[in-house]
């Protein structure tokens, strides 16, 4: 796992990146000097989140994308108002079941050390990464997507395999 400042990682950032990043995550204007942002509840990639399937899929169809960061962060107060019950139950349904079935393999959020709580965002945005593949359907050009976790004023890259997708096997 390589461990980079904000800022430093930001500069490192390839031209034509889409960054998906959660509402209240307090680097999205740093991260985003150099990537299109896409800001959804949680970083969650279901529609139900707030995600811009379309909008996605435009960036990816005209070539303006060629490589998507999905980030998590630290002190989301999202999953922790959905998984506190906080949040209307209707709210987020993908998002919400997402996260708790890692609270059933991780322990309840709230209680988790500073340590685990990574493993459980790296876990998370994982489970964005993959479910990316079904949005890149019909994609014609390769795209490379990272998941990343911002913790304080650090990046955690390679928290999630990276993967150059061409078609993914679920539209052949």
């Amino acid at each position: 796992m390589m461990c980079l400042s904000v800022r430093r990682y930001s500069r490192r950032l390839a031209e034509k990146t889409l960054l998906i990043c959660c509402n209240d995550c307090r680097h999205i204007d740093e991260l985003g000097a150099r990537a299109t942002v896409l800001t959804s509840l949680a970083s969650g990639v279901a529609v139900s989140s707030g995600f811009d399937a379309s909008l996605f899929r435009y960036y990816i169809e005209t070539g303006q994308v060629r490589q998507v960061v999905v980030a998590g962060h630290s002190g989301c107060r999202v999953i922790r108002d959905l998984l506190d019950d906080r949040i209307r139950p209707d709210w987020l349904p993908d998002t919400r079941k997402q996260l708790q079935d890692l609270e059933f393999l991780f322990g309840t959020y709230s209680r988790l050390s500073p340590e685990s709580r990574l493993g459980f965002l790296f876990a998370y945005v994982s489970i964005q990464v993959s479910h990316l593949r079904s949005l890149l359907c019909g994609a014609t050009a390769g795209v490379h997507v990272q998941g990343i976790v911002i913790s304080g004023d650090r990046v955690l890259t390679d928290c999630c395999k990276s993967a150059l997708w061409q078609v993914p096997p679920c539209c052949n």
